[in-house]
C-alpha cells in the first residue's frame, strides 16, 4: 500500500464537501465529533426514502450501510477497541427495512413509533451511560428538532421541497452540517464521510476495510457478538396519558 497522504485540515474538508454545507465552523464540528461515542439515525428521510403505503419499497441502501459500518469501525478504533460504539435508529414510524438493517449489522437498539423522540433519546442515554452531547445524530424533519437540540453533532438531510425546514434549523442552531445526498441513496453515507474526514481517520479506515486488515477482522468479530437489537415502543398510561418506553416484540 502507498503511504497515507497528509491529514486534511477542517478547512480543507469543508472545501472538499462544500463550505456552504457547514452551519457550524468545521473546526468546531471536528471538536464535537471528537466527543461522540454513539451514532443515532432517523429512518424515514435518512436511511429510508419515506415512502409508505401498499407497494412502497421496504429497503435500505448498501452504500449507506457501508458508511455506517466504516464510521462505527472508526469510533471503535478511537475508543481503544474496547467496546463497540452504540448505534441506534429512532423513528416516528415503523418500517421492516429498519428492523432488517438493525438485525444484519447488529445495531444496539431500534426505537419505532416515537412521535416525541426525546423520550427515546433519554431512554437510550440512560441505558447506555451516554450524554446526549456524545451522540452524532442524522435527521431530516421537524419531528427531530427537539432531539437535535440536545445532540452533540447534528447532520440535517435537506431536500428541495423543504427550504423552510433547512432555514429554520440553520437559524435556530439545530444542525451543524446540511447533507445534500438524497434520502435512502447516500444521505447517511455523506454524513459518515464528513465525520471520518473531520476526525482525520478516513484514509486509515479505508485501508483497513479495503485490505481487510486484522484490526477490521477483530471489529467484525466484536460486531457479530452483539445480541439482536431490542425493539422499543411507546407505552401510554390509559388514565394519565403519561408515556414511557417499553420493549416491543421482535
Amino acid at each position: 500500500m502507498a503511504d497515507a497522504g497528509p491529514r486534511r485540515t477542517p478547512a480543507e474538508v469543508a472545501r472538499l464537501f462544500g463550505v456552504d454545507r457547514f452551519v457550524t465552523a468545521p473546526e468546531r464540528l471536528a471538536e464535537r465529533l471528537g466527543r461522540c461515542r454513539a451514532v443515532v439515525l432517523d429512518w424515514d428521510g435518512v436511511l429510508g426514502t419515506g415512502q409508505k403505503g401498499p407497494g412502497a419499497p421496504a429497503a435500505f441502501n448498501e452504500i449507506d450501510g457501508m458508511g455506517l459500518n466504516l464510521l462505527r469501525y472508526a469510533l471503535w478504533r478511537r475508543g481503544g477497541e474496547a467496546a463497540l460504539p452504540v448505534m441506534a435508529i429512532i423513528s416516528g414510524q415503523r418500517d421492516p427495512a429498519a428492523a432488517a438493517l438493525a438485525d444484519r449489522d447488529r445495531l444496539d437498539a431500534l426505537y419505532m413509533g416515537f412521535l416525541d423522540k426525546r423520550l427515546a433519546l433519554e431512554h437510550l442515554c440512560a441505558r447506555r451511560g451516554l450524554d446526549p452531547a456524545e451522540l452524532l445524530f442524522v435527521f431530516d424533519d421537524v419531528i427531530d428538532f427537539g432531539m437535535a437540540e440536545r445532540c452533540g453533532a447534528r447532520f440535517l438531510v435537506a431536500r428541495p421541497a423543504q427550504p423552510l425546514v433547512e432555514e429554520f434549523a440553520r437559524r435556530r442552531g439545530l444542525c451543524d452540517y446540511v447533507v445534500r445526498a438524497p434520502a435512502g441513496a447516500g444521505a447517511a453515507r455523506e454524513a459518515c464521510e464528513v465525520a471520518l474526514a473531520l476526525l482525520g481517520v478516513d484514509e486509515e479506515v479505508f485501508e483497513a476495510r479495503g485490505w481487510y486488515s486484522p484490526s477490521y477482522r477483530s471489529y467484525l468479530e466484536a460486531r457479530r457478538s452483539v445480541p439482536p437489537a431490542p425493539r422499543y415502543a411507546v407505552e401510554r398510561d390509559p388514565l394519565t396519558g403519561d408515556e414511557t418506553v417499553g420493549e416491543a416484540p421482535p
